[in-house]
């Protein structure tokens, strides 16, 4: 709106050095429009969800060298009770769905894994309110190994296990992609970003009226 891109040039007045942005997948499509229509150049962009399929199908080219903080990436290993360890859970996800498999769906399938794994171990006695209440104490007192790592509930919500970051690549041939960056290959690091003009390929602009879906492929 005209309300937001004036709002937007007042705020951003000096070069940036980082954009963080903390938007859903459905809202990629307007914070990539506004920040490309007013030429924000900050030296890196971080968005949680710019590494989802959804965001490249709705952005496009516009997406590349983003940075995403993320939960999970399928580069990394861990042992799984119910796939042997994240590499097997990654090969029969492609081999079903043809694609890799998303953050979203890994925490899906490693929260399905670690309630499987509390009702196999939980001992089910008296009226449902008890067998609740049993459930509840096996979650926090189980810990279980998941594709994204061992899953356990603290009590004060914490966890143990780290984040990584990933940057956003188009690869000719294969289209959208994740990449790992850690200490071993931080010279893959895209930096700075690509100015806008550079990453658009098309316009994103949509006739009046409009009604536009993120997640619709």
């Amino acid at each position: 709106s005209y309300e937001l891109l004036t709002q937007m040039q007042r705020r951003f007045t000096q070069p940036l050095d980082v954009l963080l942005t903390c938007t859903s997948e459905a809202e990629m499509l307007n914070v990539v429009m506004v920040a490309s229509r007013l030429n924000v150049s900050a030296q890196a962009m971080l968005s949680y969800n710019a590494d989802s399929l959804a965001t490249y199908n709705t952005v496009g080219p516009a997406v590349t060298a983003l940075l995403a903080p993320s939960d999970w990436h399928h580069e990394v290993s861990y042992p799984c009770r119910a796939f042997i360890d994240t590499q097997t859970y990654v090969q029969i996800f492609q081999f079903r769905y043809n694609q890799l498999p998303s953050t979203k769906a890994a925490v899906a399938t490693a929260a399905a894994i670690t309630l499987m794994a509390t009702l196999q171990q939980t001992v089910f006695e008296g009226p449902d309110l008890d067998k609740n209440i049993r459930l509840a104490a096996q979650l926090q007192s189980t810990v279980v190994n998941t594709i994204v790592g061992p899953v356990r509930f603290k009590a004060d919500g914490s966890s143990d296990r780290m984040a990584v970051t990933v940057q956003v690549e188009e690869v000719e041939g294969v289209g959208f992609q994740g990449q790992l960056l850690n200490e071993t290959n931080l010279s893959n690091l895209e930096w700075p970003m690509p100015s806008w003009d550079s990453k658009f390929q098309r316009e994103l602009e949509c006739p009046k009226g409009t009604i536009y879906n993120a997640y619709v492929a």
